[in-house]
């Protein structure tokens, strides 16, 4: 009902093809949804390029995502610590009323995205560090402190 009432689109991005996934979203989404197939190994981030907001369990996808400055609300509705994510509380939900969930999500959307990368900066860089943000890629980070420690 959130979605039609506020016309959004919701599209879905999947680590697969796999059949029963696609029927379990189709079932549970029924037509207000696009189930995209996944075409290329990069088809996730063209999604995520064009989209205004990101939901996500814990995928490193929407990590990335967020570094780069999209709104991303990361979820925990599985009540495992697992999935906590320490995180600044407007991008983060728990088990939540859906009073709150709709205010986050309305909430993000409504901001400029000047203005959320700005109140971000500081959690995103903690996070991971991309060339947008620092002089430093974390794949280029990680591989020197490896290097370094073999190398001791």
């Amino acid at each position: 009902l959130f979605l039609k009432y506020h016309n959004f689109k919701l599209k879905i991005a999947w680590r697969t093809n796999n059949y029963m996934e696609r029927l379990y979203f189709k079932s549970y989404f029924n037509n207000i949804t696009n189930l995209l197939d996944k075409k290329t190994e990069f088809s996730s981030y063209y999604l995520l390029n064009d989209a205004k907001l990101i939901l996500t369990i814990h995928s490193t996808l929407g990590w990335e995502a967020y570094s780069l400055g999209k709104k991303v609300i990361f979820t925990n509705f599985t009540k495992s610590d697992q999935y906590y994510t320490p995180i600044n509380k407007s991008c983060y939900m728990e088990f939540v009323s859906y009073k709150i969930f709709k205010k986050k999500i309305l909430s993000l959307i409504n901001e400029t995205d000047f203005s959320f990368k700005r109140r971000t900066y500081k959690s995103r860089i903690w996070f991971m560090k991309t060339s947008k943000i620092s002089k430093e890629l974390t794949h280029n980070l990680i591989r020197n402190y490896i290097s370094n420690l073999i190398n001791k």
